[in-house]
């Protein structure tokens, strides 16, 4: 069974009322929470992590929900290939449905199925400033266990990974970023139009970026620009 979108939406502002402002301080503390908030509202999703790609390549991990998104980036920065990397330095969502079946990144599988019991990851890009990259992963001990509905679920909380990053990075100016007043206000522009609420909002932003092959801030300023 796959949460519905509307009580995952409910989930994010519940963390956001408790744990925002308490870990605006620490980042660190955020992202792991906000990693967790996969794994517990997915049922699908049995691990979650957040990579970070830096200058020159260098990867790490910023959240990890368990040890093996730890395992699974410490390969990917071992092969220099990956769909977690893929997806944060291309600003495209990339998906594995079979480990074992997989013929995109040999090198990064073949050692990923012989560490770790994942058999299937989506990876969500969620920062892109100059030379710093960063995806959310969300990985599955069961092939063929990520379908459209996990997809939405996993935008939703990339776009919060997204804000929380974004934030970290302009901690202590007031202005709120750029990106996060673009898909609030895209969101708003829905609603009224299609008299729908901020979930089935999101939700549309979500399949708009899925059709175009491109970031849910990109969809929602050409929205915001009428070219949508």
């Amino acid at each position: 069974m796959i949460v519905h979108d509307g009580r995952l939406e409910e989930a994010i502002e519940e963390y956001v009322r408790r744990y925002a402002r308490r870990a605006r301080a620490d980042m660190t503390s955020a992202l792991a929470a906000l990693t967790a908030l996969a794994v517990e509202q997915v049922p699908a999703v049995d691990h979650a992590g957040v990579t970070l790609v830096t200058e020159g390549g260098i990867v790490r991990c910023l959240a990890a929900t368990d040890g093996h998104p730890l395992v699974l980036d410490n390969i990917q920065r071992g092969c220099g290939q990956g769909p977690c990397l893929d997806a944060a330095t291309s600003r495209q969502i990339f998906g594995i449905a079979d480990l074992q079946a997989e013929r995109r990144w040999p090198r990064f599988t073949a050692k990923a199925v012989a560490s770790t019991p994942v058999r299937a990851l989506l990876a969500f890009p969620v920062f892109d400033r100059g030379d710093t990259y960063a995806a959310l992963n969300l990985y599955a001990d069961r092939p063929g266990m990520f379908d459209s509905r996990v997809q939405d679920a996993g935008a939703m909380i990339a776009a919060r990974i997204a804000e929380t990053l974004t934030a970290g990075q302009g901690r202590g100016k007031s202005v709120r970023s750029a990106r996060t007043d673009a898909i609030n206000e895209a969101k708003n522009l829905l609603m009224r139009r299609f008299s729908i609420d901020v979930a089935q909002a999101f939700a549309l932003l979500v399949k708009l970026a899925k059709q175009q092959n491109d970031s849910i801030e990109a969809v929602a300023r050409e929205l915001l620009s009428g070219r949508a």
